[in-house]
């Protein structure tokens, strides 16, 4: 969480290569919604022009999400068995 000015909460989601520890993507936004999820793994593979084998995640309800693991299983991602 991050906090803003006044009572605004912000939450950062970051998507980093375990290998390299780069971060190849990120979004901060009010809330963590399956949709906003999916739409950082959507950018991040588009930008980074590849996609992992694997995605390992938190066991956060936007990453477990069927909106999200479908979109990484569209996309040749199989998420980590705890996802």
């Amino acid at each position: 969480m991050l906090h803003g000015s006044g009572q605004h909460i912000y939450r950062l989601c970051a998507m980093m290569d375990v290998f390299s520890r780069k971060i190849v993507g990120h979004r901060v936004e009010h809330t963590e919604t399956a949709a906003l999820a999916a739409a950082l793994v959507r950018y991040a593979a588009a930008v980074n022009q590849q996609r992992p084998a694997v995605l390992h995640a938190d066991n956060g309800a936007p990453m477990r999400a069927g909106t999200t693991l479908d979109l990484a299983r569209s996309l040749g991602i199989e998420p980590s068995p705890t996802a």
